[in-house]
């Protein structure tokens, strides 16, 4: 399950990292987010609130070590990514079903922005650490 702006099973996850001084580069991870998926300036910054907020709840019950590191390797590892949707098509108007993914026809198939890790597995020793400590 997703939650927050990260990958986890709990929203805690990231607040540890906002708490610690030297945490997490929030702003320019957010920054590439919007700059992926489009956005503006209140979206950046309900972004960094988020993520600063998740780091908060995780350094408070004791996990903000663990947040750190999986935050660190996902912040790393993050970029804007073509995702399918699995639908066929042959041009651009055929992926307007779902407006609000933006998604245009590529290599066959309905595609739309992501801003992620591509490998699940890039970051999976981080976040099992993170998840057991929670």
């Amino acid at each position: 399950m997703t939650k927050g702006i990260f990958p986890r099973r709990s929203c805690a996850a990231l607040a540890a990292l906002a708490a610690v001084a030297c945490g997490p580069d929030f702003d320019t991870y957010c920054e590439e987010a919007e700059a992926c998926l489009g956005g503006n300036d209140a979206d950046i910054e309900a972004c960094v609130a988020s993520a600063e907020g998740e780091g908060d709840v995780a350094s408070e019950i004791g996990c903000g070590d663990e947040f750190d590191e999986f935050v660190d390797c996902y912040l790393d590892k993050a970029d804007c990514i073509d995702q399918t949707t699995g639908m066929p098509c042959t041009d651009d108007t055929q992926c307007n079903q779902v407006p609000q993914l933006n998604s245009h026809c590529s290599g066959g198939f309905c595609v739309y922005k992501t801003f992620g890790v591509a490998d699940e597995d890039a970051c999976k020793a981080e976040g099992n650490a993170y998840d057991h400590c929670m």
